[in-house]
């Protein structure tokens, strides 16, 4: 038996001996708000023995990556792995944002825990720490997050809130691409029987202003050469307008989605990482396009946010307008979730709410971001029929 003295002595020489172990390791951080996995072996298909929250610190044994950028790490007193692209030198603190007009602040995470206080929408704050597994709520799959509100600790739901590293963040406008912008498109000096002699051309659709036409050429390797092209031949004096910028353009719809205008799939380069989009073209008396979110989809992450698509819900009220809402997918951190073809979006970088129609000839776009529906357009959008 070891006396009391010689006991207590040895716990703390071993109690001292362990913070100086941890001290001399190299600390690091999750650089994703849903946490790092961890696994068994330095291999990213081995088995995964947990999750480190972003909150707590990351004990580094070894600096050298072993195969598949894995990092040699401490956890629950064993050796153990974690990809080093999650990790970070500094804890990484973040916020969120309440977009909703109104979020409950609840004592504990789930629906049926205790309602503590309501936080209005533009409310920012840090998040505390996250739940560990995705929940679904009004059709909105998300997270618990814990965070403090006017002294008051408790959960909300992520589902209806934007997600940063700043609150500088919240305050920037959404950049260009998160915009509806109304373009106008080049005009050819040629005429149609040029082009005739370069391809297939076929008649697509037909209004009272335009006469839209599929141009198919001989597939090629040349870079500059287009493969496919719309031209836009007008009936008041015959001018010719088409897109220089794509290699590859077809029809996908006509009279889509409003009556007068065309929906188009487009290709930008044949010798790069090409990029791609579909369109609209509003035909009356000139052509004018908009890049627009084509059907009713869902948002989704494919290997992070090089790939991507967005939320969107487009539908047309009874004047013929086109009500769409769009919710941009936010895929920056996905570190503790697996993602190796597609995962669920649980956070959004923004939102886009418009209404678009014709005044006359004129194409008109009202359009709010980073809002839900404007309570101006609940009755449209309630009453409205969803377009496919």
């Amino acid at each position: 038996m070891i006396p009391a003295q010689k006991s207590n002595n040895f716990l703390i020489l071993l109690t001292i001996s362990l913070f100086l172990f941890n001290c001399t390791k190299k600390a690091r951080y999750s650089n994703s708000l849903y946490g790092v996995k961890v696994y068994k072996e330095a291999k990213v298909d081995s088995e995964v023995i947990g999750t480190i929250e972003f909150i707590e610190p990351i004990y580094i044994q070894d600096d050298k990556p072993f195969s598949d950028n894995m990092i040699k790490i401490s956890f629950q007193g064993r050796t153990a792995f974690v990809e080093k692209e999650f990790l970070s030198i500094e804890k990484v603190q973040f916020y969120y944002n309440v977009i909703a007009s109104n979020l409950n602040l609840r004592s504990a995470p789930g629906l049926k825990s205790e309602k503590l206080i309501l936080l209005p929408k533009g409310t920012k704050g840090e998040i505390l720490s996250i739940s560990k597994d995705p929940v679904t709520i009004d059709g909105r799959k998300g997270f618990w997050f814990q965070t403090k509100f006017q002294d008051k600790e408790g959960w909300i739901f992520s589902g209806y809130t934007l997600i940063a590293t700043t609150l500088d963040y919240f305050q920037e406008d959404l950049p260009d691409d998160y915009k509806i912008s109304l373009r106008s498109i080049d005009l050819y000096s040629g005429t149609l029987e040029q082009f005739k002699g370069k391809g297939k051309i076929e008649l697509s659709y037909e209004n009272s202003d335009f006469k839209v036409y599929q141009v198919s050429y001989p597939k090629n390797d040349d870079c500059d050469s287009p493969d496919d092209r719309i031209l836009f031949e007008s009936k008041l004096d015959g001018r010719l307008f088409y897109d220089k910028g794509v290699v590859q353009q077809t029809i996908r719809k006509t009279n889509y989605p409003i009556h007068d205008s065309i929906l188009t799939y487009s290709i930008g380069c044949k010798c790069c990482c090409p990029w791609s989009s579909t369109e609209v073209y509003f035909l009356r008396k000139t052509v004018q396009a908009i890049y627009f979110e084509d059907t009713n989809t869902k948002p989704m992450c494919f290997f992070g946010d090089e790939y991507k698509s967005n939320y969107s819900e487009n539908r047309m009220n009874s004047e013929n307008h086109l009500l769409t809402f769009w919710k941009f997918s936010d895929c920056r951190s996905f570190g503790g979730i697996e993602i190796d073809s597609e995962y669920p979006v649980v956070a959004f970088k923004g939102n886009l709410f418009a209404e678009i129609f014709f005044e006359g000839d004129s194409v008109k776009i009202e359009q709010f971001r980073n809002v839900e529906i404007p309570a101006k357009y609940s009755e449209s959008w309630k009453n409205s029929t969803a377009i496919k």
